[in-house]
This record gives C-alpha cells, sequence and structure tokens, in this order.
C-alpha cells in the first residue's frame, strides 16, 4: 500500500458576499411577504454573508459543475500540477445539473482534464466524504498516482421563492431528510427546513465555542 498525501485544496464561491439583509432580494418573498423567522434563524447562526449562484431575477449564474471545476482549478495551481497530470477524479454533489451524464463527467468535461477514471458521488451529507474516501483509496492500492476529489452544490436554486408559488397551503412539516419522494413544493419545504435546522445548529456550536473559551480564560 502506498502512503498518501494531501497536497493541496481548493475552493470557489459564485460571486460576491450577500449581505443578510440582501437574501430576500436573490431569493425572492415568500408569496410577497417578507420571512417571519429570517431575522431569528440569522441571530442564532451567526452567519453574516453568504454566496448565491443567483442574480436578482432569481436566474441561475453557474452550474454545480462548472463551479466544482472552477475549485479544481484553483487546486492544481495551488498544488503546481497540471490537469493532465490527474489520473482519478471523484465528483460529489447532491444534485447535479441533469440526471445524465454522472457528475463527474460534467465536471471532468469542465475542469478540462485528460483521460482518467472518473466516480461520481450523490450521497447528500455523506457524498464529500465518499468522494475524498475514494480519491484515497485509489493512490493506496497504487491505481493512480494523483488523484483530486471534489464537491459542489447549488442549493439556493431550491430556495427560490417562485418554486412556492402554487403553494397555496402552508402547512408546518416535520424537519425530515429532504431526499424523500413527495412533490417538488413539499420536497422543496422540507429542503429549507432541513438547511435552516443546520444553521441553527451552527450558531448553537459557535455559541458553545465562545462559552468553553470564556471557561478556559476564568480557569486560567
Amino acid at each position: 500500500m502506498d502512503t498518501v498525501y494531501l497536497t493541496a485544496a481548493g475552493k470557489f464561491l459564485p460571486g460576491l458576499p450577500i449581505s443578510n439583509d440582501e437574501i430576500e432580494d436573490y431569493l425572492g418573498r415568500l408569496f410577497d411577504k417578507p420571512s417571519r423567522t429570517r431575522s431569528r434563524i440569522l441571530r442564532q447562526n451567526g452567519i453574516l454573508t453568504r454566496h448565491y449562484a443567483l442574480d436578482k431575477e432569481q436566474h441561475a449564474t453557474h452550474t454545480v459543475s462548472g463551479m466544482a471545476a472552477a475549485a479544481i482549478g484553483d487546486c492544481l495551481q495551488r498544488a503546481g500540477v497540471s490537469p493532465e497530470e490527474i489520473e482519478f477524479l471523484a465528483a460529489a454533489t447532491t444534485q447535479g445539473d441533469l440526471p445524465v451524464p454522472g457528475f463527474a463527467s460534467m465536471v471532468h468535461g469542465d475542469a478540462g482534464l485528460g483521460r482518467c477514471a472518473i466516480d461520481s458521488h450523490q450521497s447528500v451529507c455523506a457524498a464529500g466524504m465518499m468522494a475524498i474516501r475514494s480519491a484515497w483509496m485509489t493512490v493506496r492500492t497504487g491505481e493512480a498516482d494523483k488523484a483530486i476529489a471534489c464537491a459542489g452544490e447549488l442549493s439556493s436554486r431550491m430556495f427560490k421563492a417562485r418554486r412556492f408559488e402554487g403553494q397555496t397551503d402552508v402547512r408546518t412539516l416535520n424537519n425530515k431528510h429532504p431526499m424523500i419522494p413527495l412533490p417538488t413544493t413539499s420536497a422543496a419545504f422540507r429542503l429549507i427546513l432541513h438547511g435552516l435546522s443546520t444553521e441553527v445548529l451552527h450558531g448553537l456550536l459557535v455559541q458553545r465555542k465562545i462559552e468553553e473559551e470564556k471557561r478556559v480564560r476564568l480557569e486560567v
């Protein structure tokens, strides 16, 4: 078994940072009304800015595969490796741009990589770790000398207000896993609840970290 080293990491964020006050300018207002829970959620999670691959008309400005490819380009530049040197690509996402071809195939084309083996992972939250493990195992077993793992998401397209315009009866839903067989509007509502729960958890963890740091300083 070969020793595996992580030699570089890359990233890509679409557009300029969007402030919390601009969120509904990009996602739209549900039934033309401002959100009643936005301020509470944002106060709890502590997030100040975010990036949307949308314009103010709610049109997508990027593709998932294109953003993943841009992150790959950043990574390769940092590593000093050319695209032709990559022998294996593992790509992860919750939902790609098209049903077919596979996500890794689209990323491979957008990234301009040479001929190489590819692997697609679409297992929601676990997909990124699956891609990393796949790339690690490929190098570990000697099947490739250089491999790259990437992940891309465009969840904001599921949050666009116009997706809910046909929903006339809004009910409180349990926060079950979002990838369940439901009509588009119901599935989108549950996906939003899933995302909001994640942001609330982030806020709780940040607050816990601050409290723990205060406790350590007092003990010292």
